[in-house]
């Protein structure tokens, strides 16, 4: 194979792969309008068609809507509960994801995105709502790494998460939904620090995208 062939086929590679990176959807916001309605936006390329995923649990997803050519929103309205999170990302039509937790945000979908209708979900959409940093941030006054408010991780996330002001209480392992808290045993994870009634050293951190319900 000669240089020239060579380097025509480079050439040819990267333009294939500059166009399927071009074609791919991007900013996803989830954005809970009511109790029963979740609205979806993102930034389409013109001529392409997206599919929609949507999962509550993170594991099993289903493609619930094929759109048109050039389409950047969707309105979904069927199967929508109140004070449930529910996951979504956009992927160019036809695309094939065996796992869309890993792989999403690749070359043809958006980062995976959360919606908890009725209300906005506060660890996502900085950029549409940068009041939401700063609940858990600061820039002068700053006690902990990474701007936090409080000296350490934990307890920037026991802020919320201590059954206060979140619906979920790690300190218990319990789960509220509709102000009712559920048995510690029958919620997805028992109490902080534990797992399935096994110590663990794990402690939370921080993450501005959750994966996981």
């Amino acid at each position: 194979m000669t240089r020239k062939t060579i380097f025509w086929l480079t050439i040819a590679i990267m333009l294939l792969a500059t166009s399927k990176v071009a074609s791919a959807p991007a900013y996803l916001r989830v954005i809970p309008v009511s109790g029963t309605v979740i609205d979806l936006y993102w930034s389409a390329m013109e001529g392409e068609s997206y599919d929609i995923w949507a999962t509550t649990d993170g594991v099993n997803w289903s493609k619930i809507f094929t759109t048109g050519q050039g389409a950047n929103s969707f309105f979904v309205t069927e199967g929508i509960q109140p004070y449930r999170n529910y996951y979504f990302l956009v992927a160019v039509a036809g695309t094939i994801l065996s796992n869309p937790l890993t792989e999403a945000n690749s070359v043809n979908s958006t980062e995976i995105g959360v919606g908890y209708p009725p209300n906005q979900h506060v660890h996502n959409y900085y950029l549409a709502d940068t009041n939401l940093c700063a609940n858990c941030h600061r820039t002068h006054r700053a006690q902990g790494a990474s701007l936090l408010k409080f000296p350490t991780v934990e307890e920037t996330c026991l802020t919320c998460h201590d059954g206060t002001q979140s619906k979920y209480n790690v300190l218990d392992g319990q789960v509220s939904r509709d102000g009712t808290w559920m048995n510690p045993l029958a919620s997805s994870a028992g109490p902080f620090g534990s797992l399935m009634g096994k110590i663990s050293s794990s402690r939370p951190v921080a993450a501005h995208t959750i994966g996981t319900p």
